[in-house]
């Protein structure tokens, strides 16, 4: 059975704890993409063993670096892959066997136009799955044809948007991608990083203090205030439906709560600082 024509681009950063795993699920694609932020660790590594194609995220030669925008990054792999096809994957999801074979499947047959797959995400913590959580279904367009005209919209630097070229028809694929999730210090750190990008971005719009611009951002507060609510409550309600074990757990339910709440504060700050 040949390779599956369709490149695989994959973020990296001092990924070797979770990075084989990952790789173990997709070595059957024509292209293994990687962009890495020269990380100090056995990542580049593990991508060589598995026959990757390895690129750097930025020209910073700095080691460990973070990224400051994603959309410009993503956008470079688009640039960079070879193959008819891309596949959007995190260095700590991985394919199920069922995910792999849809997508060759998939590729390897002709379509009539534009055409981009939704694929679901199923979180596990701790060896288990999450079948229930307030933000089920959790679905991202992930394959789709890179030089018809996908790009990732440039001023979302952070919780990067895929800009659909006109006329592309959205197609939907059951088997999943499961995304192991990090420990409660971990992705406080995470989100941390986000919010320090998105208060870098704040302060470069602070010469620009107009009504209409301060008007917006206080829009933008309450909606975060409402969604950190939306988030208590659902997961709430959802816990009354569903046996505990498959429910995410409520320290990672706060975790949501309190990054809409830090964003909330931040745009406020700036709003009437």
């Amino acid at each position: 059975m040949g390779k599956i024509p369709c490149t695989v681009g994959i973020l990296t950063l001092n990924s070797e704890k979770i990075l084989g795993r990952c790789l173990e699920t997709v070595k059957d694609f024509a292209e293994i993409l990687i962009l890495d932020g020269n990380s100090t660790d056995r990542t580049r590594e593990i991508a060589t063993a598995y026959g990757a194609r390895i690129e750097r995220q930025s020209e910073n030669d700095e080691p460990n670096f973070r990224i400051q925008d994603f959309a410009a990054v993503r956008n470079k792999m688009l640039g960079l892959a070879s193959q008819p096809w891309f596949f959007d994957l995190d260095s700590d999801e991985y394919l199920s066997d069922e995910l792999r074979e849809k997508i060759r499947s998939l590729t390897e047959t002709p379509t009539d136009g534009i055409v981009a797959y939704d694929v679901p995400r199923m979180a596990i913590i701790d060896g288990k799955r999450i079948r229930h959580a307030f933000f089920y279904p959790d679905r991202y367009i992930r394959l789709y044809q890179p030089k018809a005209g996908f790009h990732f919209h440039p001023k979302k630097k952070v919780h990067e948007k895929l800009i659909v070229p006109e006329g592309c028809v959205i197609r939907p694929i059951e088997e999943c991608v499961y995304a192991p999730w990090k420990t409660v210090d971990e992705m406080k750190e995470k989100n941390a990083a986000y919010l320090r990008i998105v208060e870098d971005k704040m302060r470069d719009k602070e010469t620009n203090n107009s009504f209409k611009l301060r008007w917006l951002s206080a829009v933008a507060v309450l909606r975060n205030l409402a969604r950190a609510a939306q988030v208590h409550l659902s997961s709430f309600l959802i816990g009354l439906r569903h046996p505990k074990e498959e429910c995410l757990p409520y320290e990672y339910v706060s975790l949501f709560s309190e990054y809409h709440l830090r964003l909330a504060w931040l745009r406020f700050r700036s709003v009437f600082a």
